[in-house]
């Protein structure tokens, strides 16, 4: 008689069971592990054990408060060296960057009032002519009552604004007063 071994986890019983280890077929039960952890009787059977058994309940939570407040009034801020160094640099560069731009600006600053101190100076003593849009420009503003034709005639024969000046003056035409206070420049008329 030949007796047929069904290997360890194969089907048996018509397809309701598993074969154990022992070859012995072992039915499958019609409930399932969640079924079975969340019945009633399980849950009957936690509370009788937290009813008998409370005070291991207490001190494990007890315990867990414990070392989560030890955890964390223990444990250090931890630096990331590379994030902190990269940080530095950036901030290093924009500062070299700005205080390069602030030289640069203050050397154009400083060659800008050169160039308006000599040309001041120049054209006070009447060694360069003037620009005639910016002269026809301040003067039309410092003399609003002449009329347009007889400042740009008066600027086309002056050898500098200065003398533009004189000569509308010694026409008669009034002079816009120009109130200068550190904070702002009023022009009155």
């Amino acid at each position: 008689m030949n007796i047929l071994q069904i290997k360890p986890g194969e089907r048996c019983n018509s397809v309701t069971g598993y074969c154990d280890n022992n070859s012995k077929c072992v039915s499958k039960s019609d409930t399932s592990a969640m079924e079975r952890i969340f019945s009633e009787e399980t849950g009957d059977e936690i509370k009788k054990w937290f009813g008998k058994y409370w005070y291991y309940v207490f001190t494990g939570m007890t315990l867990l408060a414990f070392l989560v407040l030890v955890f964390v009034a223990t444990k250090k801020k931890t630096e990331n060296v590379q994030l902190d160094a990269f940080r530095l640099g950036r901030l290093e560069n924009f500062v070299d960057s700005a205080e390069a731009e602030i030289s640069q600006q203050v050397d154009n600053l400083k060659e800008k009032e050169d160039n308006f101190e000599k040309m001041i100076e120049s054209i006070q003593r009447g060694d360069e002519s003037i620009d005639y849009v910016k002269a026809i420009g301040r003067l039309t503003t410092f003399f609003p009552t002449a009329p347009v034709h007889i400042v740009t005639e008066i600027a086309r024969k002056s050898t500098s604004e200065s003398v533009a000046v004189r000569f509308l003056i010694l026409k008669g035409y009034p002079v816009r007063k120009v109130v200068v206070n550190e904070l702002s420049t009023t022009i009155t008329a």
